[in-house]
């Protein structure tokens, strides 16, 4: 008998030592993405320092971390991409240039990003983000400066409207669907 309870007891502490390794394992993995986190909200911080607390937030909830909230600078080209419904080889490419002549070529995070939103249209959620993304940007800018970087985006969003535009070389080179999505970059600068 004084076995039986013995070895009871035993399992009785391996059922409690099991117990407590599985919830310390928990709580270390809590704690990690706690630390993880913190540390994202820092360098968005640090990398965009005019984002507000609750927009760095809003990004991390999204999964976005400093190379993916450098790729928002490249959405408004993704956004006239889709606005005819599909992106064409050209509107591709034209935006594949894009980030490479910014840095974000093969084999980065936001080029990743980018490959994924030319495949699959971004949410409402992400083009939201990216006009927030623009007014905390143009926070403190003079109105000749906001003039200047609207200029810059839509000069690349317009190329690559104008690179699938037309038939043959002749017609409009901008839809009315791409223009109308130009407008809304317009005015998200305003």
């Amino acid at each position: 008998m004084a076995s039986d309870e013995r070895v009871l007891s035993e399992r009785r502490k391996a059922k409690e030592d099991e117990f407590f390794a599985r919830q310390s394992a928990k709580l270390k993995e809590k704690l990690k993405v706690q630390l993880e986190r913190e540390q994202a909200r820092k360098d968005l911080a640090t990398a965009y320092p005019n984002l507000s607390a609750p927009l760095v937030d809003r990004f991390l909830e999204l999964g976005m971390d400093v190379e993916a909230v450098a790729a928002l600078g490249l959405l408004p080209l993704v956004m006239v991409a889709w606005a005819d419904g599909d992106v064409t080889g050209k509107e591709r490419a034209a935006i594949v240039s894009a980030a490479e002549q910014r840095g974000l070529g093969a084999g980065t995070k936001p080029h990743a990003l980018l490959a994924g939103w030319l495949e699959q249209r971004p949410g409402p959620q992400v083009i939201e983000s990216w006009q927030h993304f623009v007014t905390a940007a143009c926070q403190g800018l003079s109105k000749e400066e906001r003039a200047q970087l609207c200029t810059g985006v839509l000069r690349l969003a317009e190329d690559v409207a104008r690179a699938a535009g037309g038939f043959m070389g002749f017609g409009a080179k901008v839809s009315t669907e791409e223009q109308a999505v130009l407008d809304r970059i317009t005015r998200a600068f305003a």
